[in-house]
């Protein structure tokens, strides 16, 4: 098979997938506990083969159109991720209302950064107003693809250190961000280095890798929830005491 045509069945395989992922979440009536999850596959449910469409269609109107919405829908995907992380962060400390709070805390700090990173670049970036624009835009992308990645690998290393159980959704989810994030980085590496050589292979690394990622989603909210029983090996008042001690810094006691 031809790696254009394995690119295309690759890409739209993701949103197939996807759909039922929606289903399955409207069926177990996750999505009021997962909205910004679910919001996500939607997009994507619709984002895919309408990129699809645009980008196999000849006409320089068409790729002005494809430019605009795959811009557009990469930053609400991004805003989505991001919100996507906020929830993880939240309902793996849900107990803990200190360091839910530091978490979120730190993730409008770093929704902050990228956004002055983004201007920057922009303001930095010579040429019209087009240039600018994409310029802004890659950085932060670049940025949040890293960002996104360290954030779940520390919520990962947290959360086993202090032998935290987690539900099986929620990890589902926390393994197919890290497994599309740590696959999307590898695809940039080999752009920045190879250049346009590499353009095939990074294509066909982020279409499989986020087909992959979709279906450990699917497959984990196929599965039966487990309780979510906080268990510690550590003794359950280290992490108490953290919790309380960062509630009153953050309650200025």
């Amino acid at each position: 098979m031809p790696v254009a045509h394995l690119i295309d069945v690759l890409e739209l395989l993701a949103p197939a997938v996807e759909l039922t992922i929606v289903a399955v979440l409207i069926a177990k009536k996750l999505w009021h506990r997962f909205p910004a999850f679910t919001a996500y596959a939607m997009l994507h449910v619709a984002k895919i083969p309408i990129e699809f469409f645009l980008r196999h269609h000849p006409g320089r109107s068409y790729y002005t159109t494809y430019f605009l919405f795959y811009w557009a829908t990469e930053v609400l995907s991004a805003i989505l991720t991001y919100a996507i992380i906020y929830d993880l962060y939240g309902q793996v400390f849900l107990r803990y209302e200190g360091l839910s709070r530091l978490g979120r805390q730190v993730l409008n700090w770093v929704a902050a950064i990228l956004v002055l990173i983004g201007v920057g670049a922009s303001a930095m970036t010579g040429g019209n107003d087009y240039t600018r624009f994409v310029s802004g835009i890659m950085a932060m992308q670049q940025v949040f693809d890293i960002v996104r990645l360290g954030l779940i690998l520390f919520l990962f290393v947290f959360a086993s250190f202090f032998r935290l159980r987690w539900s099986n959704y929620l990890f589902g989810i926390a393994v197919g961000l890290a497994f599309y994030g740590s696959c999307d980085l590898t695809a940039q590496a080999l752009l920045l280095h190879y250049g346009s050589r590499a353009h095939s292979v990074s294509d066909i690394l982020i279409s499989s890798a986020y087909t992959c990622a979709v279906v450990i989603w699917l497959g984990y909210l196929l599965t039966r929830a487990n309780m979510v029983d906080q268990s510690f090996e550590l003794p359950a008042n280290d992490l108490g005491a953290w919790n309380d001690a960062l509630a009153g810094m953050l309650n200025g006691r």
